[in-house]
């Protein structure tokens, strides 16, 4: 509700805005008037941001109309003080929980949408995946990833509201409230892996008969070194690396793992960087 005040102060008519917010009070005469919004008709939780007199006198904009003019220009602003974000992240071993070691997703597209299934704000993930949407107020959004700006050969593993709807969680945000649980994660289509052997001969082929070493922890790092995941070689002496995203990978046997007395015969750059 918005009220219009003469000179003296008194209220001379009232309008409910409609439409986009609009609101207009038509048939004045030239004069000096107030026009004041009734903040208890606003939606809860929601902070000035303009007037065109200034927000010093809250909710309240005074305006000089010369005869027969249209202003259209006594506008006030006002938003909300909750916000809805999180993360976005790489899920290697594809168990929807964020794990110490796994990467955010920079560079993604976040879109959040409101109920009428308009995008009204975009965020691009930085840092480590992250991304906020400020200044809401109360409501229903939905938080939509822009799949064409995620890396090729992904598929979900985690939203909020499960990935039967993929790349799409929809919430509720009360007044104020500061969302920090709408997340989207992803694992690769890729895997690495194979054998740890006993090479009883040396040459650095697998030969018929020289068995796998089980019992060997075999680590995943990433291109700057971080371990991503590790995995323990079984009775047969096999690891897989298993919902890998395209990239360069290090995969590193733990030599205090091995058996005593073993030296390396084979990898696959070269035993130069042994194990």
């Amino acid at each position: 509700t918005v009220e219009l005040l003469n000179s003296g102060g008194t209220v001379v008519a009232t309008r409910v805005t409609s439409g986009n917010g609009d609101y207009t009070f038509s048939n004045l005469s030239a004069g000096n008037y107030s026009v004041r919004v009734v903040s208890s008709t606003l939606p809860a939780g929601l902070v000035q941001t303009y007037d065109l007199d200034g927000v010093g006198s809250a909710h309240v904009a005074a305006a000089t109309l010369a005869a027969a003019q249209d202003r259209t220009d006594v506008d006030f602003g006002y938003r909300g003080t909750g916000s809805i974000g999180d993360r976005v992240w790489y899920d290697f071993d594809g168990d929807g929980v964020q794990d110490v070691g796994e990467a955010g997703l920079n560079g993604v597209t976040v879109e959040l949408v409101n109920t009428s299934g308009t995008v009204i704000a975009t965020r691009v993930t930085s840092g480590n995946g992250n991304y906020t949407f400020s200044n809401l107020p109360a409501g229903t959004y939905t938080v939509r990833v822009v799949t064409s700006t995620l890396p090729t050969g992904l598929t979900a593993t985690f939203d909020r509201d499960g990935v039967a709807t993929p790349n799409v969680a929809t919430v509720t945000l009360t007044t104020g409230q500061n969302r920090t649980d709408v997340d989207f994660g992803y694992k690769g289509t890729g895997s690495i892996g194979d054998k740890v052997w006993r090479d009883i001969d040396g040459d650095g082929i697998l030969d018929a008969g020289e068995s796998g070493i089980s019992g060997v922890t075999v680590s995943l790092l990433d291109g700057a070194g971080n371990v991503l995941m590790t995995k323990v070689t079984n009775g047969s002496g096999t690891y897989n690396f298993v919902g890998l995203p395209p990239g360069t990978y290090r995969v590193r046997v733990e030599s205090a793992t091995l058996p005593g007395g073993l030296v390396p015969t084979y990898d696959l750059d070269g035993t130069a960087t042994p194990h």
